[in-house]
């Protein structure tokens, strides 16, 4: 029997559905991870609302939810140098899913075991940082922080 994860998928503006999917081997250049946490950013919160569509994208339903999630790396693709299995990574690409695989370049690997999965918070924090250092503020400039979610908190 083939192995399977689930995977969380807007279907239509309010409607998430939990699928079974395929869950093959690595590819030599990737990693399977089991997830352990993921974040909910605001522009899945429009996806769901139906302010924004798949069409956004070029895409359409059912679309994939999730990104910037923490998991545990259970199995190596035979190009893979940088992880083995048991390490704990964090990506942007991390969906909901129970498990996944993901290219390897698109992972960091977090050299502790986390206490808390909110780890996560690692790449929002560095999207927070890249983003005040792309628009070149300068001490006393007004600006506009918009959203209560975890990255307008971390701006």
């Amino acid at each position: 029997m083939a192995a399977t994860a689930r995977q969380a998928f807007l279907t239509a503006p309010h409607t998430v559905e939990i699928r079974e999917i395929p869950l093959p081997d690595p590819k030599p250049n990737e990693i399977q991870v089991r997830s352990i946490a993921n974040g909910i950013c605001m522009f899945e919160i429009t996806m769901f609302n139906g302010t924004e569509s798949p069409a956004t994208f070029n895409d359409t339903y059912p679309w994939k939810l999730g990104h910037e999630g923490i998991g545990i790396v259970q199995k190596v693709g035979s190009e893979v140098k940088a992880f083995r299995e048991g390490d704990y990574c964090v990506s942007r690409l991390m969906a909901w899913h129970t498990q996944a695989n993901y290219p390897a370049e698109f992972c960091a690997k977090y050299r502790n075991a986390p206490a808390n999965p909110g780890i996560m918070f690692m790449e929002p924090a560095e999207c927070a940082v890249r983003s005040t250092i792309a628009t070149q503020f300068r001490a006393g400039d007004r600006v506009l922080l918009y959203g209560a979610g975890y990255m307008g908190l971390l701006n």
